[in-house]
């Protein structure tokens, strides 16, 4: 694919993200993790106990941006200009989050 990106594009990329994807956040790993487990079996695996700790230590690190952007900077309405399909993608990521949260019972 090349040229501009439209609306059309937005909707047949949440179209996939919907059929094709489980989606996890950032900003709710256990949640995540969760969804993961049970997607996958992953509690059924013989090493899930041993491999715990390597999974806390995932959850409980805090991300820290190297170059922060301050909301509503000139770089921060660059950006945002520059990358609005994919935010918008991203905030409907977010509505699929809690969708799917209904259909794990999660």
């Amino acid at each position: 694919m090349s040229g501009p990106i439209d609306m059309d594009n937005l909707d047949i990329a949440k179209e996939v993200l919907k059929r094709k994807f489980l989606v996890g956040l950032l900003d709710n790993k256990r949640g995540s993790f969760a969804r993961f487990d049970h997607y996958f079996k992953w509690k059924e695996s013989p090493k899930y106990a041993s491999e715990f700790g390597c999974r806390k230590q995932l959850m409980d690190e805090k991300y820290v941006p190297k170059h922060p952007v301050r909301k509503g900077s000139e770089t921060w309405n660059l950006l945002m200009e520059q990358n609005r399909f994919d935010i918008h993608l991203y905030d409907y990521a977010k509505e699929l989050f809690v969708q799917q949260s209904f259909i794990f019972g999660l």
